[in-house]
Formats: structure tokens, sequence, C-alpha cells
């Protein structure tokens, strides 16, 4: 659904830009699911990101930023516009997705805030309606079914702080009893143990594909009320040798390259579905009236989702009537899923529906949906515990043929690794404890071109970050389909509220001033090298500065007996300081030029 705003309201000014991230805080009063964890890849790219608009088309970003420090620092243009076309290519692969289940948008007027988030609460009733009405999907692998929603909204208090974010798929899967065991304890942490996994699926003998009335979540608006439609009471408990269902939660990343990201540069998508599924739950706790069966489980760390005092918070009066365009369109909406608003409102012993009535709706439909999940057998949480992501790839790149251009440009790329590598020193705290590497996980290609686009495709993840929850709507697209073979791998994992919390506490204390920004590791820096602010970059500085500092000369081993052999060999070692020195003072780093296996300049 899309809120259509009362043309007539005066336009804002676009107030200053923000001065740091607490003051981006303090001026929102809540935060996005991306500001919790997009920051891990680099805390001080994503603060120049928030200081320069970066959520705006480039022409209409500041061309400076002044830091809290007082730097002021210039984004490099040529990376700047690389980057926005390769994030609008990644927007474009979600916005396929959503509309492969949800191919009509239905359009909801809206004249108060009230409304507005009277709109909120709509759309995730109405996702958790489709959930439970629709029919399990079935199959595996490419032959599973589309029984699933997408872009679900979910809110909910985290340490005190309210955040707000959209999951972007659930499942309603099929799961066998004798298998389920088994399909917990599978994990995919590379695209050759997947692809593996795949030609021996494609191998066995295929099942008729699911029914396509499994994405049927939004033309479902469309129905008769009369229409004929699963009900939640119909759907009966699974008997122990036929097969249940349960529901998942999962992540879509678009990659410009063909592999799967190493396990470190997968911790920020891993943070942000098991910060999904712990809002989710805060959702479903705060709406049972009664304890939840014995056999369904709840992130022990999630909050009880509290609306009266949410929507205080908001400054929202819940018991103001809501307007009457906005009843005339969500009406017909609430009948298409079987449920008439008025009645509702009336057996709430009110004349007037009210932004309270629809969150009483809300939490009659988190009820249904957790008993859906009791019904479906599985156990553990209703939403289980293993997540998954799955990354696709934006476009189809040409595989390089040329082995002397690979071998030039590795060695050029470890000349390069090297340089940038000796600007930042080790550094402790939990930062580098947050950060671990796993070479296996990766393809066996050229390992450093695969560096660097992985160090782009990880920056394009926190640019996408920032624009997702401070950009408007983008305007509805053609109809398009993604072709299977566009996956480039799927990943398991498990969901973790001790590793959740942690990240969360220091994320949190990050937002409110608590403590200084951290970059990039020193075994991480390939992530500078996509970076548009690399050169003015405060964190780079600060560590160069460092490692002038403990540059001091260090005591050397005497092994020889004559005084005037040691003093000739210290001579000359200065000497050779000396002329290191020189050469890379006077060397021009804007003259280098480092290209990938295609022979395509790569910035760094």
């Amino acid at each position: 659904m899309t809120d259509t705003s009362n043309a007539t309201r005066p336009a804002r000014r676009r107030p200053p830009p923000p001065t740091s991230l607490p003051d981006h805080f303090a001026r929102k009063g809540y935060l996005s699911v991306s500001d919790l964890v997009a920051p891990s890849w680099c805390e001080y790219n994503y603060q120049y990101g928030i200081l320069s608009l970066s959520h705006l088309p480039p022409s209409q970003r500041p061309t400076t930023i002044t830091t809290e420090s007082g730097s002021t620092l210039a984004a490099a243009p040529q990376l700047v516009a690389q980057k926005e076309s390769t994030l609008q290519a990644g927007k474009a692969v979600h916005s396929v997705l959503e509309r492969q289940v949800a191919p009509v948008q239905v359009v909801v007027e809206t004249e108060t805030r009230e409304d507005a988030w009277a709109l909120r609460l709509l759309n995730v009733w109405c996702d958790v309606q489709a959930l439970v009405q629709m029919p399990v999907a079935k199959g595996k692998g490419r032959e599973r079914g589309e029984g699933c929603v997408r872009e679900v909204p979910v809110y909910g208090w985290i340490h005190g702080v309210l955040v707000m974010g959209v999951v972007d798929e659930i499942e309603k899967r099929a799961v066998d009893q004798d298998t389920r065991g088994k399909e917990k304890a599978k994990t995919w942490t590379s695209q050759e143990e997947w692809k593996k996994h795949q030609r021996k699926a494609s191998t066995s003998p295929k099942k008729p594909k699911a029914s396509s009335d499994a994405s049927r979540p939004l033309t479902a608006f469309f129905a008769s009320p009369s229409q004929s439609q699963t009900q939640p009471s119909q759907q009966e408990p699974p008997s122990p040798s036929a097969p249940g269902w349960a529901y998942f939660l999962s992540d879509t990343k678009t990659r410009i390259s063909s592999w799967l990201p190493p396990p470190e540069d997968q911790y920020s998508a891993r943070m942000q579905c098991m910060t999904y599924k712990r809002l989710l739950d805060g959702l479903l706790l705060g709406a049972l009236s009664s304890p939840p069966p014995a056999h369904l489980t709840f992130d022990l760390n999630a909050t009880p989702m509290d609306w009266t005092h949410t929507f205080a918070a908001l400054d929202l009066d819940a018991h103001q009537p809501l307007s009457a365009s906005f009843l005339r369109d969500a009406q017909p909406l609430c009948e298409s899923w079987g449920v008439d608003l008025a009645l509702f409102v009336a057996q709430n012993d009110a004349d007037v529906c009210t932004l309270h009535h629809v969150r009483l709706l809300l939490e009659d439909g988190l009820r249904g949906f957790v008993a859906d999940a009791g019904r479906g057998g599985e156990g553990g949480g209703v939403i289980q515990d293993t997540l998954g992501l799955t990354y696709r790839r934006q476009v189809q790149r040409r595989r390089a043929k040329r082995k002397k251009s690979q071998a030039a440009t590795a060695a050029a790329d470890d000349a390069l690794q090297n340089t940038l590598d000796a600007v930042i020193v080790t550094s402790g705290g939990d930062a580098a404890a947050d950060r671990t590497s796993d070479d296996e996980a990766r393809l066996h290609t050229d390992d450093e071109t695969q560096k660097k686009l992985d160090a782009l495709d990880g920056r394009n993840d926190a640019q996408q970050a920032i624009q997702q929850t401070l950009s408007p709507p983008s305007p509805t697209t053609p109809r398009r389909t993604l072709e299977p073979n566009s996956i480039i791998g799927r990943v398991s994992f498990a969901h973790d509220p001790r590793a959740l919390d942690t990240h969360l506490r220091r994320a949190i204390s990050m937002w409110k001033g608590e403590r200084a920004l951290v970059g990039v590791a020193p075994d991480q820096t390939r992530r500078c090298w996509t970076c548009e602010w690399m050169h003015g970059c405060e964190w780079r500085a600060e560590q160069a500065r460092r490692h002038e500092d403990s540059g001091k000369a260090a005591p050397t081993l005497e092994v020889r007996e004559d005084p005037q052999q040691r003093s000739e060999d210290v001579v000359e070692v200065e000497q050779e300081d000396e002329e290191a020195d020189e050469f890379w003072s006077t060397l021009d780093y804007a003259a280098i030029q480092v290209r990938d296996s295609a022979g395509n300049v790569v910035a760094w």
C-alpha cells in the first residue's frame, strides 16, 4: 500500500544537514534498523554519508561537509557517480522481487499524522493476513513456490530507543517431519557448497510446481468479500506423518561480483536479519493477552511492544477520529481480507474508527499469526531461529580470459595493498574483535580483484541503508521477473540473541555520542578503496599520525665486533631510509592506475 498525503499541505523547508550522528538521531527521535547495522562496515563512512545527505540525488547534496571536529571534506565525484549507479541497480532488483508477489499497489489517502500511522499499522496487518491465509510453499530449490510476503514494516523498542525497519521477506514454508532436523542443520557458507547442493537437488525427480495462488497478498485486495479464502481456523494441525509449516525470515542482497562475500562482510546483513526477528518477536509478545503455546519461543531480549507508550512518544492522539478519506480507502481493503472494519469498531464499543482501533485490529491479526505458527507444528520461534541471506547478481559480468592481464593486475594490487596497509596500524578494542577472516569461504578467483569488488559491494550496502530510511518511496516501475540464475548463493545462520545484544548496545552508544567512532580494522583497508571520502578521512589521518609517532628507530641487535664496521652499516641503513622516504614523498598517487582482470580502471 502507498500513502497519498493531502496535496494542500504547505511545502516544508529542508533543514540544514546534521552536524554529527548524535545530532541526526536527536532530530529524528528514532533509529532505523539500517542505522543500527550499516555503520559496522565503517562508522566514519556512515557518518560522512549522513552529513552529506547521501539519501538525496548527487546534484542536491552539499559539495563539502564539515565534521564535528572541524574538518572539511569533499567527496570524489567519480566514486559518487559510480556508487549511485550501482545503488539504483540494486534497488531495481528489490523492486522486481516485490512486484513478483505484489503486482498491484493499493493507494490509501491520508490527511493527518494519525492517518499516516494507521496506514503503517494496516500495512503490517495486511502482510500478516497474507501469511496466515496463503497456502504453504512446497517444493525445494527452484521448484519451491513463492509462499511469501515482502517489504513487511516492523516497529519496536530496543534498549529504550524506538526502532523502525522493513523486513525483506517472510516465507511460509512446508517442513517435513522426517527432515526437520536435517533442514535446521543445513548451512551454506560459500558459493561452492551451495552450488554443489543445487546440482544434487536438480538431479533428483522434480515435483509439480506450487500453485501460482501462493503469491497473492495485494491482488487479494480487489477480490470479492464472498470469494472463498483459506481462513486460519480452517487449517488443521499437521498429522505426525504430514508436512507441517513454519515461517522463515530472510533478506536479499545484490552484488556486482559473482561470488559470496567472506563471512566478515556478511556481518552487517546477519545483524540486520537478527534485529528484524527481535522486532517481530516484540510485536508478537506485545499483542499476546495470554502465554503463548509451550512449544513456541521468542527472543529472550525482545521488548514487548507497548503501543500506548509509542503513540505518546510520537505525540499521536490515538483516540482522534481518522479522516473520512482514509476510511473510504481502508474499509474495502479490510473487506478484501474478510474483515468489516465498521463492525470491528462497533464490537469495541465505539462509533468512530481511531488509531486505537487499527492498533487493536493489528494485535488481533498478530495473535492469529502466532496461532497459525503453532498449528504448523514446527516448534521453535514463530519466526524460526534459522535466518537466511540470498545474494543476487546485479548484472552479468564477462569472465576475464587474459591471464597476463590478471597477473599484472594482481601484482599492482599487491603493491597497492602494501601501500594502504602501511598507513593504518593495529588498534585494540572491540572493533578488531568484531571482525574475523575466513578465506576458505571465497571462490578460487583472483583474490585481490575479488576484494575490491567485495569492498564496493559492502559500501553500497551501507549507502543503500542510508537511502532506504531517508528517501521517499521510488516511483512504480514496469513489472519484470528475475531469472533463477541471478542467485549467486544462499547463506543460512542461527539467530544469536547474545551476539545481537552486544552489537546493538555498541551501536546505540555510538548514536548517543557515548563513545568515539571507529573506522576499518587494519586488515580491512580494502574497504577504503571504494570510499569517496578516503582522501580526507579523519580515521585514516589519525592512524597515519599514530604510525608516524611510533616510527622511532628501534634498537638493533649487534653481532659484529668491529666498531668501524658497525658505524658503516648504520650509515648505509640511514641512507636507504632517506632514499625510501624521498621516493614515497615524491610519488604521484593520482597518476597510479589500478586495473581489474578485464582491463577496467578500478578506483582506489
